[in-house]
């Protein structure tokens, strides 16, 4: 499912252009995962991504397909949201803990923001952005640990935290 939707979200192939680094050996892929992975099970991260992500796989394979297909909306609508969140910051690449933070509060905040009509979705994507980059794990980013599970945990839920407050 995450391959098809990889090849296949207009709004997904101009998102995942703006992540640093290269989208080969299924890293578009492997980034939806972590996305919804987070979203869905963010505190039983202990700081082993790819036991965490097997982990996830292995209880997910069993989903009905009336929630693969409501993932699958959902991961298409926060790819439309994280492409206007995108294009009201700077234009270039978003390094890989930025965009994966911005992805999972998008995901993470979905049935909120697709309440919104869509002017004021807008309005309120466009303020986000302007708030999320200077969130303190953006700001005050850590050469080392990144990938710590203190670490992670907190900017995640910086991230979601921030896409949850101040509903238009």
């Amino acid at each position: 499912m995450l391959k098809k939707f990889d090849r296949e979200d207009k709004a997904w192939q101009q998102v995942k252009k703006r992540i640093w680094g290269t989208m080969g050996r299924f890293r578009s892929i492997e980034i939806l995962l972590r996305v919804i992975a987070f979203s869905n099970n963010l505190d039983r991260y202990n700081g082993n991504l790819a036991g965490f992500l097997n982990s996830y796989m292995g209880t997910s394979t069993k989903l009905e397909s009336d929630n693969i297909e409501q993932m699958m909306v959902k991961l298409s609508f926060m790819s439309a949201c994280a492409f206007e969140f995108l294009s009201s910051l700077s234009s270039g690449k978003k390094s890989l803990t930025f965009m994966e933070a911005a992805l999972v509060a998008l995901f993470s905040n979905v049935n909120i923001l697709s309440a919104m009509d869509a002017d004021a979705l807008h309005e309120y994507l466009l303020a986000k952005s302007k708030s999320f980059v200077v969130l303190p794990s953006f700001v005050n980013v850590q050469r080392y640990a990144l990938s710590s599970e203190q670490i992670v945990k907190a900017r995640l839920r910086e991230a979601i935290n921030l896409f949850s407050s101040d509903i238009a």
